[in-house]
């Protein structure tokens, strides 16, 4: 998926790399649906590209096949595991392990943690080491829609890079094309009102459209309307509110 609002930013990060300029913790922070995932994912290709030209990886070396199968070796992605709310110390103590060995198709390995906010405490610290001393020829993507979440001591050892989203008339145009391949229902109104809702976010607009997340939160605005009318707030009040916290509040918010 094309994603024009990133291309600066990937041409500043190559610029860095190319000369030596990319710290060793980059941390990719800015709302949710700005394509943070993507950036961190071309980043990591590039690095690990065996043909790279001078802008991009190629796409074609056998690091970015194994990387777009999800089999690179020397790619490591953390996340929050299954039946967990946040990211153990066992993660990141296996991830720093595994940032140690030796490297199996150049001499560079990479670490992803997303989102990186979750690790708890422990991890946290766990991490600072490997931040405070990294292994050569090795990267740590850190990737967070809430960085003020993670401790000062992270942070300042990190190379923040900020996404932000694109100017409206050009999300909405994105947005727009990207609607007519993939939710072709979707009217005119209902796409300017998911960009609306999401903060000018594409690809969270994206999942609105695509998902039931306009019209539950069509749903929460048609029962937030029935209290300013009069109607009793345990008349208005659904159990599934409770059960999507995030898209809840967002729409309350908005």
């Amino acid at each position: 998926m094309n994603l024009p609002w990133l291309d600066g930013l990937k041409a500043q990060l190559e610029e860095a790399f190319a000369s030596s300029r990319l710290g060793h913790a980059p941390l990719i922070q800015g709302p949710a649906g700005v394509g943070k995932r993507a950036l961190s994912d071309w980043l990591a290709r590039r690095i690990l590209c065996l043909e790279a030209t001078s802008t991009a990886p190629c796409g074609n070396c056998r690091a970015c096949e194994l990387f777009a199968s999800q089999t690179h070796p020397d790619f490591f992605p953390v996340g929050i595991p299954e039946e967990k709310k946040e990211i153990p110390v066992d993660s990141i103590r296996d991830l720093n392990g595994r940032l140690q060995l030796t490297a199996s198709l150049t001499d560079r390995r990479i670490g992803r943690i997303l989102p990186a906010e979750a690790m708890n405490k422990n991890a946290a610290n766990a991490l600072l080491k490997t931040l405070e001393e990294p292994a050569a020829n090795a990267w740590l993507i850190l990737i967070s829609d809430r960085p003020g979440l993670l401790p000062a001591t992270i942070r300042s050892r990190c190379q923040a890079i900020s996404v932000r989203p694109p100017a409206h008339e050009e999300a909405l145009r994105w947005l727009e094309a990207e609607v007519e391949k993939r939710a072709p229902q979707a009217s005119g109104e209902r796409v300017r009102q998911a960009l609306v809702l999401a903060g000018d976010a594409p690809l969270a607009a994206l999942e609105l459209l695509e998902s039931d997340g306009l019209d539950f939160g069509f749903g929460i605005r048609e029962a937030l309307i029935g209290t300013a009318r009069g109607q009793a707030i345990e008349q208005v009040l659904d159990s599934a509110w409770t059960d999507r916290p995030e898209l809840t509040w967002r729409w309350i918010a908005t």
